[in-house]
């Protein structure tokens, strides 16, 4: 799963984020606000570790297989 995201840096910004995921920059911030995606402040920005990407989509992946539904819900 980590190979889908390899022309992405190390550390994304929420619209990356957001364009990674195919969603909306307003889910994105939404995502990193609830704790669904770690990230980390460093001032006034925002970053998300790219395996924090990686291990978020696969919890998600997780929880639809226990649950039968799928996505991420935030």
């Amino acid at each position: 799963m980590s190979q889908m995201f390899e022309s992405y840096p190390d550390m994304l910004t929420v619209e990356q984020l957001a364009q990674a995921l195919n969603i909306g920059r307003t889910l994105a911030y939404r995502l990193v606000r609830a704790g669904k995606v770690h990230s980390v402040r460093l001032g006034a920005a925002i970053r998300i570790p790219k395996p924090a990407l990686v291990s978020a989509l696969a919890r998600t992946e997780a929880a639809a297989g226990q649950s039968g539904g799928g996505g991420v819900v935030a």
